[in-house]
């Protein structure tokens, strides 16, 4: 006598089919929270670079037009705020050290 308990195959891929269609319709947002953080990522090396050249030359050294310079010790000469690809990007006063909002 077979068992009554269980689900049919229908049933089952029913259900497949809307977990599926879940999964796809989310995919789209996923992709799209990749692209807010490419831009902070590629002005983040910029500054590490701009800074590790600074420090490496013993010169001064100019972040790419924004008026930010790093000095031999790889410091900064002012703190600021400057908006890079449309995010406010902060420095702080003294080390270096930055970070995005």
């Amino acid at each position: 006598m077979p068992a009554e308990s269980g689900f049919t195959m229908i049933e089952s891929l029913f259900s497949l089919s809307i977990i599926m269609m879940l999964i796809f319709l989310a995919l789209p947002n996923m992709h799209y929270s990749g692209n807010f953080i490419e831009p902070q990522e590629k002005w983040r090396q910029m500054i590490y670079q701009t800074q590790l050249q600074a420090m490496v030359s013993k010169n001064r050294m100019e972040l790419e037009a924004t008026g930010v310079t790093f000095n031999e010790f790889g410091h900064i000469n002012h703190a600021a705020t400057i908006v890079l690809d449309g995010h406010k990007c902060v420095f702080q006063l003294g080390s270096g050290r930055f970070y995005f909002e």
